[in-house]
């Protein structure tokens, strides 16, 4: 697996990614900018995924996996895992996918589901 980091959520991208961002793109097009989200395209553009890093005083580090889109989602969270394990960080996967959920509970040993509500602009 080939993942690099890049600095700029072009439209390109943003297509690719647009199921995950739920329409936030905006959002993530600024944290990417301002080093608070980090954009990375996997083998040459077959997937591109955002995260982040998150501290606090309870849980220490999360890495965040904000989102994710193309091909081979469990090469990219064994990817991930391994990095979050050898760092001692948590792990919280944000998504929206009802295969990625089921593979984060039964697969990957995630627990404790958090619940996000979201209220639209009226």
């Amino acid at each position: 697996m080939n993942v690099k980091k890049l600095l700029v959520l072009t439209p390109e991208i943003k297509m690719a990614l647009a199921v995950s961002m739920q329409g936030e793109d905006q959002y993530f097009d600024q944290a990417i900018k301002q080093n608070i989200c980090e954009l990375w395209v996997i083998n040459n553009g077959e997937s591109y995924a955002i995260t982040r890093l998150e501290e606090n005083n309870e849980n220490g580090i999360t890495l965040v996996l904000c989102c994710y889109e193309g091909k081979d989602i469990d090469c990219f969270s064994r990817h991930i895992i391994k990095i979050a394990d050898s760092n001692k960080w948590a792990i919280r996967v944000h998504t929206y996918s009802k295969v990625l959920k089921k593979w984060c509970l039964t697969r990957y040993g995630f627990n404790n589901p958090e619940f996000v509500l979201k209220r639209s602009k009226k």
